[in-house]
């Protein structure tokens, strides 16, 4: 067994691995304004009983519209829940921005606290959320327990458009691929920005937390100021995260935290295969630009670049991984990882066939 030494240790393969100055910034896309329409979803007093008349409401029309879902239902919380934004069936032109934001104690409460929580359970081939595409951003919601047959168990994004998930936990959720999140880029471009968020206790076969697929159309995701993805599980490979067909994934902003994920296959942390590429650290401030402890492996117990075999992917390009710090002082750190064969904190594997590394 090999662990990885404090800050950076384990590192195995053929490639290079550059680490120089660089600098990301987050960019935070707001889906709603002030003349968003605004729809309310709860008990007595409130606009709609169900989310999904709610949000049937909002995707017939080309408006802008923002849905406040509050607590005062049985229970405190949403039970049985598959829901679909913006459904093709009954979009009217194309849709506006959306907005979903939860927390409210009722419908007549203006001001959010904590978050309302949606749980699935029925059918194991429905995401608790399904978007099917467009400008989405969402805060202050929970989504756990989504079927088990899909992609994406907690929120399925697919389509072109922005993703925004603040003040966000995923939790609880097993899937396919992308057991907390499925993100994929199909007729149009796809940015994800995550922040203040935590997406943890997912399961999946490849990408315990998150799972990152351009189809036919580029897809980043981004993450933001405190981000913790924590204690999420893999089968095949990917711990937390697994992406590959020209997937960009910058994991920057303070308070980045990747802990305790693990996967039977490579990539405790993250399963990348070629093309991909990784942009981790970067902070736009002085404090530490994040930190990846405890994450386990077969091989790369936190980054695993490979050709993909196992059945996610096969490689057709380059990969470029970067490791930021902009301050030495305060670097990004990979702590007490361990991988069961090659690289406790990165492993390189460049079959004869391809699988080109960039520095």
């Amino acid at each position: 067994m090999t662990r990885s030494a404090t800050r950076l240790g384990g590192v195995v393969g053929p490639s290079r691995i550059f680490i120089a100055a660089s600098l990301v910034v987050a960019v935070c896309v707001s889906a709603a304004d002030a003349n968003a329409a605004l729809h309310t979803v709860g008990g007595a007093g409130c606009d709609f009983a169900s989310i999904q008349e709610a949000l049937d409401a909002a995707a017939a029309t080309i408006a802008d519209d923002e849905i406040r879902i509050a607590r005062n239902v049985e229970g405190g919380y949403y039970r049985d829940v598959a829901l679909v934004a913006n459904r093709s069936e009954v979009v009217q032109g194309s849709p506006g921005a959306l907005r979903l934001v939860g927390g409210f104690d009722d419908c007549a409460d203006a001001t959010p606290s904590g978050r309302t929580e949606l749980v699935g359970g029925t059918r194991p081939d429905a995401s608790v959320l399904r978007i099917a595409g467009g400008n989405v951003e969402i805060e202050g919601l929970r989504f756990s327990g989504g079927g088990r047959d899909v992609f994406g168990a907690g929120i399925k994004y697919g389509g072109g458009g922005r993703l925004v998930l603040r003040d966000v936990l995923i939790d609880g959720n097993e899937a396919v691929q992308g057991g907390g999140l499925a993100v994929f880029g199909h007729g149009g471009r796809v940015d994800v920005l995550i922040e203040h968020s935590e997406i943890s206790r997912n399961r999946a076969e490849f990408g315990g937390a998150i799972v990152i697929t351009p189809v036919d159309a580029d897809v980043r995701v981004e993450t933001g100021d405190d981000v913790r993805i924590v204690g999420n599980h893999a089968s095949k490979g990917g711990g937390a995260i697994a992406l590959h067909r020209g997937a960009v994934l910058e994991m920057g902003g303070s308070g980045l935290h990747v802990d305790a994920n693990t996967t039977a296959g490579d990539g405790g942390a993250i399963l990348g295969v070629a093309p991909v590429t990784m942009r981790l650290g970067a902070s736009p401030r002085d404090d530490a630009p994040g930190t990846f402890t405890r994450n386990s492996a077969r091989n790369g117990g936190v980054i695993a670049l490979t050709d993909g075999w196992d059945g996610f992917g096969i490689s057709q390009g380059r990969a470029s991984v970067s490791m930021v710090s902009d301050d030495p002082a305060r670097p990004l750190v990979m702590a007490f990882n361990q991988a069961r064969g090659r690289g406790g904190a990165v492993w390189v594997f460049r079959p004869p066939w391809g699988l080109e590394i960039d520095d």
